[in-house]
């Protein structure tokens, strides 16, 4: 090989050195962003369960008063 193609090959041999660290990094961020993502589906399923128990105890606390409202009413 001559001088010329040594460089070349080098040259080469860097830009796929670069290109592969890229890669790594974009399926980092990628492997990240998932991992984010599932996380804000489990917390979007917790949270409405959440709010479907306190919706639920707020309608039994509402009967509770209507009943205890009644009551006081029509003794």
């Amino acid at each position: 090989m001559d001088g010329q193609s040594e460089d070349k090959d080098r040259k080469l041999k860097r830009e796929l050195l670069k290109a592969e660290k890229q890669a790594v990094i974009a399926g980092l961020i990628a492997s990240s962003m998932f991992v984010g993502m599932l996380f804000a589906i489990v917390q979007n399923v917790t949270l409405k369960k959440q709010l479907s128990k306190t919706q639920s105890r707020m309608d039994s606390l509402q009967m509770e008063l209507n009943k205890s409202n009644g009551s006081k009413l029509n003794p």
